[in-house]
């Protein structure tokens, strides 16, 4: 199976035979993640063959690409991930702040004893 995940990036049998997991498993994820994406490509293939058949009988078919929808949702939670980093970092700003006020009011009230 090694073999298959490391094809196309120049390794030889020698070089995955000295090569440890840890060394090899960023070409297994990206063989694995290779596999999903065909497998969903060809999967989409399907269902737009499916709806071209089913016109015949009547059918429709779709208007606009099917994951349209499903990428205008990603993208909304996209938005709203930026969203409530963006809040993260002012709230995290504004504590810092505060412990920079704090620590100064310290030192001045030190400095007057």
């Amino acid at each position: 199976m090694t073999l298959i995940a490391t094809q196309g990036y120049g390794f030889t049998v020698d070089d995955i035979d000295w090569s440890t997991p840890n060394d090899l498993q960023p070409y297994w994820d990206a063989y694995n993640y290779k596999r999903r994406q065909d497998d969903e490509l060809l999967w989409m293939m399907g269902m737009y063959v499916g709806h071209a058949i089913g016109t015949m009988f009547k059918g429709e078919y779709p208007d606009k690409p099917m994951l349209e929808e499903a990428y205008s949702k990603n993208s909304e939670y996209e938005i709203e991930k930026q969203r409530k980093l963006f809040i993260a970092k002012f709230e995290a700003m504004g504590a810092n702040w505060n412990i920079a006020i704090q620590n100064r009011n310290r030192e001045n009230d030190s400095d007057k004893e």
